[in-house]
């Protein structure tokens, strides 16, 4: 995903002081962002009588022998399509068939090529059944890189209306699922986010990408960004300067002495703003009070493996101390979190936080 194109329109974005309209503002950052596969949800029909037909019937009647279907009620091939992310296959249904069973039959087969090596390992499948047909679908459980944010503008026009709506504070579209379908959500109801993977799997990009996003559509005054990334000066993040960045972190104990700031020192003062005014949730007290300086602010944690591999004791129980207050208690102060570790373990993320986590990137 691009998030360099948009970046650079938040960099050089030429707009009048004053208030736009979130259309305007839409319209402004888009206009610039390349499209690499605008089509890329589009699925291509498998032509009847191909050879890529034949092998998808054959397939199809073998996995159901391997389930227990008898020779005479063995399913024919009745429909198939393909897109980057799935297979959709339509077959008849005979009585007192196996549906799942051989739509996992069929997902283990494709798992292998003609030698028996493992080449799509987290293929799987879902089947659905309707009168004389059923209905399978094979995931083929693959990264697809290629896919800008334009490309995932174009794919989905609810998208597109759920980022122009302005009561959708802080839109963000922060990927597709399985087949393809483009996941959007506000940020300012989501306490935190975590973006999982391997190493160089694009975490990174990922969460630059999101963070773009945010900083469209809040102004510097609106969003306040804390970057802890213990990788020193070959960071991503290193030169990572919009101006909604306030603070940068690239040393494990640097990255804890930040924590200790936001949720010793930042957290009660923003919580005595809002009980002098009576206040205890901050979206209402932001929309009474926008005359006061009350910036949502977002802590960015990369790297949180090494994080947690290089404390002691003592330090680790008191880092799992703190992302677990940012996430249980300061939501309702408008500070919020962003995880980002290889995996979702205890020792990483705590099972206490992990639970109150609904926004999941993998």
């Amino acid at each position: 995903m691009d998030y360099e194109a948009l970046e650079s329109d938040l960099e050089n974005l030429d707009m009048k002081k004053g208030t736009q309209t979130r259309q305007f503002i839409y319209e402004t950052l888009t206009k610039g962002l390349p499209s690499i596969s605008p089509k890329f949800a589009d699925m291509r029909n498998i032509r009847e009588g191909s050879a890529e037909w034949a092998i998808w019937a054959e397939l199809i009647r073998d996995a159901a022998k391997q389930v227990g279907t008898r020779e005479d009620l063995l399913p024919d091939l009745k429909d198939a399509s393909e897109n980057p992310f799935m297979f959709k296959l339509t077959i008849s249904r005979t009585p007192r068939m196996k549906t799942q069973a051989i739509a996992d039959e069929v997902a283990n087969i494709y798992k292998y090529d003609d030698n028996g090596n493992l080449e799509y390992p987290n293929a799987y499948a879902t089947s659905a059944e309707s009168g004389s047909r059923a209905f399978i679908s094979i995931y083929k459980g693959t990264k697809i890189d290629m896919i800008s944010l334009a490309d995932m503008y174009a794919s989905s026009t609810d998208a597109q209306k759920f980022v122009r709506d302005p009561k959708n504070e802080m839109p963000v579209v922060i990927g597709t699922t399985g087949d393809g379908k483009v996941e959007y959500v506000d940020l300012l109801k989501a306490p935190a986010i975590v973006v999982s993977g391997e190493p160089r799997s694009g975490k990174s990009w990922i969460v630059k990408l999101i963070l773009n996003q945010m900083c469209a559509y809040m102004s510097p005054n609106d969003l306040h960004l804390y970057i802890g990334d213990p990788k020193n000066q070959i960071s991503e993040y290193a030169n990572y300067n919009l101006p909604h960045v306030r603070r940068k972190e690239y040393t494990v104990d640097s990255v804890i002495d930040m924590l200790r700031y936001l949720v010793n020192t930042e957290a009660p003062r923003r919580k005595n703003i809002m009980r002098q005014y009576g206040y205890v949730n901050v979206l209402e007290f932001r929309r009474d009070h926008p005359e006061v300086a009350f910036p949502f602010l977002y802590v960015v944690l990369d790297e949180m493996m090494s994080l947690a591999n290089a404390m002691g004791k003592e330090d680790a129980r008191e880092y799992r101390e703190l992302i677990e207050r940012f996430v249980s208690e300061f939501p309702a102060l408008g500070m919020r979190a962003i995880f980002i570790p290889h995996r979702v373990k205890n020792d990483v993320i705590p099972k206490s936080v992990s639970e109150l986590i609904s926004v999941r990137i993998t």
